[in-house]
């Protein structure tokens, strides 16, 4: 049996997570194809991580000091957009300076011994997550063409429809009026009037929101994957413990269907059972060492983002003359909010699934009949139940631990840090 081949498709979830952006080619350490394609994909990601970003940022960041004067609402989304770019630069630069630590992320299932001991249940239900990831992966990216659709496509034809409404008299002018749509409300450091400076705001605007969407969002997807496959394999070495009989008689689900009638196995030896469980002890322990600083920025970004379009929402409402005037970008930012609020409760979420899980090895072994064996038996299941009894949280930085509380707390911050914000409207 080709062990490789048979766990294939699972093996391969991290690098579908990638979607367009093809920042898989970084997984691979060598080119399993055209060494051409392969390069070229790696010098279009350093293009924009080490050059069109930076100087996005440096025009960006001159705007907001030299450009026209706003209001509270204007300021805050300047900081909070300036700030959104930066933590996806920084996101980026750390996703390729510690690549090999990430790559040693992404599990090879089929070397673990839980794999070998029941080879068809550890296939189908690890394929089964990689499933629900790859459905996940295609709610998220439908969520992030909706943004796509709002930010770039609507602008290109609506402005020309309204421009020549304007000119025509159908409609009054309320500013200056031109062709090329504006995608983001920021100010920049030049005549935005001109038709020439418009073209270059709007071929800039237009290719960072594109290198953004395909770029940056999949490195979340695959950092949630990680995670999720980290939380499988462990529950598949829980199971181990268990003969086939226990397994079909599980309260949580039936795995009858998983296991297959020709599935026999009586429970996993203990020694082979510990050396998955101190591998996936390993794993859980790098992921919290590579993941520090990506929740903290993570959770920083969401909750700067979301209050701030929060501000910008009501400030745009309470002034518009109609609702019509600002719906496309009011409505623009609800999906961007939408798009945080789901990266936000992802992590907190697998962030609590692995915590569980973690926890789960403790109740499987001790459910087993340890006590009934030889001393030394009873002396490692001891050992095991003391290393899984707490779990090892992963940390956000200096702010505390990621888990499911995480994502009601930052709702609470969001809400706190929005009613600080309208004080000095």
């Amino acid at each position: 049996m080709d062990e490789a081949k048979d766990f294939y498709f699972i093996n391969s979830t991290y690098w579908k997570m990638f979607s367009y952006s093809h920042l898989n080619v970084f997984l691979d350490e060598h080119p399993k194809g055209d060494v051409y394609f392969w390069k070229l994909k790696r010098y279009v990601t350093y293009f924009f991580l080490f050059l069109y970003f930076p100087i996005w940022l440096v025009i960006e960041v001159s705007g907001m000091f030299l450009g026209r004067k706003g209001d509270l609402a204007q300021v805050a989304f300047d900081l909070s957009y300036v700030a959104h770019i930066v933590q996806l630069v920084i996101k980026m630069g750390y996703f390729l300076y510690y690549i090999e630590d990430i790559r040693c992320l992404c599990l090879r299932f089929e070397r673990f011994h839980t794999s070998k001991h029941r080879p068809i249940f550890s296939r189908r239900l690890l394929g089964e997550r990689g499933q629900f990831l790859r459905r996940l992966a295609s709610t998220y990216y439908t969520v992030i063409y909706m943004n796509f659709l709002f930010w770039i496509i609507t602008p290109l034809f609506i402005q020309p429809i309204i421009y020549g409404l304007t000119q025509a008299g159908f409609i009054a002018p309320t500013g200056p009026q031109n062709i090329i749509p504006k995608f983001f409300p920021v100010r920049y450091p030049f005549d935005e009037t001109s038709t020439r400076n418009r073209i270059i705001i709007a071929c800039m605007e237009f290719t960072v929101l594109s290198a953004g969407f395909t770029y940056f969002i999949p490195i979340d997807q695959f950092f949630v994957s990680v995670i999720v496959m980290v939380c499988s394999e462990i529950d598949v070495i829980c199971k181990s413990v268990m003969t086939s009989k226990e397994l079909t008689k599980e309260l949580d689900r039936d795995y009858s269907l998983l296991l297959g009638s020709e599935d026999t196995r009586d429970r996993i030896d203990l020694k082979l059972f510990i050396e998955d469980h101190q591998r996936a002890l390993r794993t859980t322990k790098k992921i919290g060492e590579v993941m520090n600083p990506i929740l903290g920025l993570v959770v920083g970004n969401c909750m700067v983002l979301l209050c701030t379009l929060a501000l910008v929402i009501t400030t745009k409402m309470k002034t518009a003359s109609s609702f019509s005037e600002v719906f496309r970008e009011v409505f623009g930012f609800i999906v961007v909010m939408t798009t945080s609020l789901i990266t936000l409760y992802l992590y907190s979420w697998m962030c609590g699934e692995l915590k569980s899980s973690e926890e789960a090895v403790f109740g499987a072994v001790y459910s087993s009949d340890w006590y009934n064996r030889n001393k030394d038996y009873r002396d490692n299941v001891l050992i095991v139940m003391r290393q899984s009894y707490t779990s090892r949280p992963l940390r956000m930085m200096s702010m505390g631990d990621m888990d499911k509380e995480t994502f009601i707390k930052g709702l609470k911050g969001i809400y706190t840090y929005y009613n600080f914000l309208t004080h000095f409207e």
